[in-house]
């Protein structure tokens, strides 16, 4: 009888081993948490908005190039202003910001570097294909930035050197 009363928990025990099993993996697993940086970015309704928001004045171009409407105002607290302009195929951004960094937030390596005068001041402008895709250059102060899509088929030189003229 004892063996059998063993035999007869033995099957219970295997039988019923599933539904006692505890799953350390799920236990163990530590939450991941993914840290995301707040966007800086304030939406604004008016370019005045915006220079209040940065705490300085911009004159934007008014030489944008055919097709181009003006989207997207936005600034950074006390440090940028940025515009962007859209085509039905191209997207161009104009910015201005406190201090001498390129704030293109444009980094493709361009093989082709123009150096041109903009208002007295050292600038350049970024090509490929002899087309213009970014342009940068400061005041000692503030410093500008007009990009445009680099899956574009970019600016003629002239074009972009004539927005940048106006960019103040």
């Amino acid at each position: 009888m004892k063996k059998l009363v063993t035999a007869a928990l033995c099957a219970l025990l295997v039988s019923s081993a599933p539904v006692f099993t505890v799953n350390t993996f799920a236990s163990d697993a530590k939450p991941k948490f993914i840290a995301q940086l707040p966007n800086p970015f304030i939406e604004c309704t008016t370019i005045e908005d915006a220079q209040k928001n940065a705490g300085f004045e911009i004159t934007l171009p008014k030489s944008i190039p055919e097709g181009f409407k003006e989207e997207v105002i936005q600034a950074i607290k006390g440090d940028l202003i940025d515009v962007i302009y859209k085509s039905t195929d191209n997207e161009l951004r104009i910015r201005k910001c406190l201090g001498l960094e390129d704030c293109s937030g444009n980094y493709f390596d361009y093989k082709q570097m123009v150096k041109v005068k903009i208002n007295d001041e050292d600038a350049i402008l970024k090509c490929k294909n002899g087309k213009a895709y970014v342009a940068v250059w400061n005041d000692g102060t503030y410093s500008y930035s007009i990009s445009v899509d680099d899956q574009s088929s970019g600016l003629d030189q002239s074009v972009m050197t004539a927005l940048m003229r106006e960019l103040q």
